[in-house]
């Protein structure tokens, strides 16, 4: 580590760190947020539908947030 990579991490300028820390906050959020918007749906279907087929809904459901935590894994 060089003397400026040691001056950037006193003043806390560490870019590499902070940008990888905002990628991964915004990435969470998008995963919560679409697990929401699955949530929503599901529960809108259950609604309209007055319940009927609710079980098959929640199946869906849960393959949906399978899905959505399979594909946004850290690599």
């Amino acid at each position: 580590m060089g003397i400026m990579d040691q001056a950037k991490n006193a003043l806390g300028l560490n870019e590499d760190e902070d940008a990888k820390g905002k990628s991964t906050g915004a990435a969470e959020k998008a995963k919560n947020r679409a697990k929401e918007a699955v949530g929503k749906a599901g529960d809108a279907v259950d609604q309209k539908t007055g319940g009927r087929g609710s079980g098959q809904v929640d199946a869906l459901q849960e393959k949906a947030n399978e899905y959505i935590d399979k594909r946004t894994q850290a690599s």
